[in-house]
């Protein structure tokens, strides 16, 4: 049986983590190009959420930004703490926005995904 060298399987457990099969289900491709590229092992809520923020692509966009950090965040604790999700008063209408938009909610369930797999930290 041969033995891949270190580096190989090094390489190819991060390219599992990146978890490349859901990020093509990220749209537009540049959020999720944007979003495969925020260091994941090394960030804070804080860090997820102004990530989140700056790859947003807002579908209401011509009123002012539809979603904001906060609902960002609120997505985020349903994924991540989901106890923490009712901290926030108006969590349900926040919640209710991403029923209008898929493609965010799908951008915010990525990066919960990728968080969890690479720091297995729990938030509440």
């Amino acid at each position: 049986m041969t033995y891949a060298p270190k580096a190989r399987l090094v390489d190819r457990a991060r390219e599992a983590a990146r978890l490349p099969e859901l990020s093509e289900l990220v749209l537009p491709a540049p959020r999720a190009e944007c979003l495969e590229r925020v260091p994941y092992e090394s960030s804070h809520l804080d860090d997820l959420i102004a990530a989140l923020v700056s790859c947003h692509v807002d579908v209401q966009s011509r009123s002012g930004r539809w979603l904001t950090p906060a609902d960002l965040r609120a997505l985020l604790y349903l994924f991540l703490a989901p106890e923490r999700v009712m901290d926030d008063p108006e969590w349900r209408g926040r919640l209710l926005r991403f029923s209008a938009d898929r493609f965010t909610a799908r951008a915010v369930r990525y990066a919960a995904l990728r968080y969890r797999a690479m720091t297995n930290v729990d938030l509440s």
